[in-house]
């Protein structure tokens, strides 16, 4: 089983590092094996900027590090960086094995809510409708999406036509 997120590293303090440790441990319990691959370009520590660069940086070494693993049954990936689902399918497409989506975060409708103003303006709005394409596509192809609310579930049907089992 492979994890993707951007945090991994419990010792980073990140909560979702510290949930996909207290999962890996259990699951190692049950004898499954699991890797995990973050965001991470050096010494374990994110140092992708939050600039857009940084985030496609920090996708492309995700990828790059996926080609090169021992073959998943299922890879499951969180929402963070924005667009991981994209890497998580092309790597389920690679290693010929199933994708589960931990969704946290409504892409692209958080840039929107963090970035106001800046993006009603109509590249940007045109930007945003593309992606939320996009994602919406990339969500209908894992077998299963996990959200923490139903509030969350309620979003993705809105925004992106997927629903939650």
């Amino acid at each position: 089983m492979l994890f993707l997120n951007r945090f991994t590293d419990p010792a980073s303090l990140q909560p979702t590092a510290r949930l996909l440790q207290d999962v890996s441990s259990c699951l190692e319990a049950r004898q499954i094996a699991v890797s995990t691959i973050s965001a991470a370009v050096r010494d374990g520590r994110d140092r992708s900027s939050p600039r857009a660069y940084g985030r496609l940086l920090s996708l492309w070494v995700m990828f790059w590090r996926g080609l090169f693993i021992a073959r998943p049954d299922l890879i499951i990936c969180k929402s963070d960086p924005p667009m991981i689902l994209a890497v998580a399918r092309l790597l389920g497409l690679w290693h010929r094995c199933r994708v589960i989506y931990w969704c946290q975060d409504l892409y692209p409708d958080i840039l929107r809510a963090v970035d106001g103003p800046a993006l009603l303006s109509w590249p940007m709005a045109w930007l945003c409708m593309v992606l939320r394409g996009f994602h919406g596509w990339l969500m209908r192809g894992v077998v299963l999406r996990i959200v923490p609310s139903a509030g969350m579930a309620d979003g993705l049907k809105r925004h992106d036509g997927v629903s939650v089992k």
